[in-house]
């Protein structure tokens, strides 16, 4: 006959499938930025120094490819992590960061196509 788990016990089994990494036993919450997400921050960064210090204009072609750039970056990790992520947990952050950065993505080119009218 088989015992009924408690609540506590799904609740940390849920815990484990959602956090563990299968291949080590580790829980992984998380890991050094890998080289894309490296460069997403250091080209957003880049921006933002570029327009506070008025070398680029908001809006302006170098701006826009820099923000391109980075989101073609971002993407890139995203979608990496929900095929490759070690665990779900992981799996389901690239997967909201993927879904956010293409939502923005499609509002910042909607918002281009309305001003060049």
């Amino acid at each position: 006959m088989t015992r009924a788990r408690t609540p506590v016990a799904r609740a940390r089994a849920a815990v484990d499938w959602l956090l563990r990494d299968p291949a080590t036993g580790k829980v992984v919450l998380y890991q050094r930025p890998n080289a894309r997400l490296t460069a997403a921050g250091a080209l957003t960064t880049t921006g933002k120094v570029l327009r506070a210090t008025h070398v680029v204009a908001p809006g302006s072609t170098a701006d826009v490819w820099l923000d391109r750039a980075r989101t073609v970056l971002v993407v890139w990790w995203s979608v990496d992590e929900v095929l490759r992520g070690t665990t779900p947990y992981r799996r389901v952050i690239g997967g909201g960061v993927l879904a956010v950065t293409v939502w923005r993505a499609v509002q910042a080119e909607r918002g281009r196509l309305w001003d060049a009218d």
